[in-house]
């Protein structure tokens, strides 16, 4: 897949870009330090490289480029068994939803996940 992209990098004719002949030893040094990263967001990376690179770029600027971890919201169902009201228990449910979305918020903010992509 990087040797791919690569390839696609040379048809932009990129200022200091290696010579065709090389890009194959080329991809193999970026898969060393690009081939940990999944392939969505390296193709994504590489897309927004290539909608504004001037110069070839580094594996560095490829890294620069990945998009954010999205990690979608996640969303209540209705119960399928009625909650008893009368014994507290909404309360305490309604407690324990608030203490998870505050720990899930927390996690984001950790991992500078914009919560509000989709």
């Amino acid at each position: 897949m990087i040797l791919k992209r690569l390839q696609r990098l040379l048809c932009l004719s990129l200022e200091g870009q290696p010579a065709a002949e090389l890009i194959e030893g080329t991809a193999l040094a970026w898969q060393s330090a690009l081939g940990h990263i999944g392939p969505e967001r390296l193709d994504k990376a590489f897309d927004n490289v290539e909608k504004t690179a001037q110069r070839w770029p580094s594996p560095r600027f490829i890294l620069d480029n990945l998009p954010a971890y999205f990690v979608p919201t996640p969303t209540c169902r209705e119960p399928t068994v009625p909650l008893l009201e009368s014994d507290g228990k909404k309360e305490e449910i309604a407690a324990s939803a608030k203490r998870t979305s505050d720990h899930i918020q927390k996690l984001r903010d950790f991992l500078g996940i914009d919560a509000t992509e989709s």
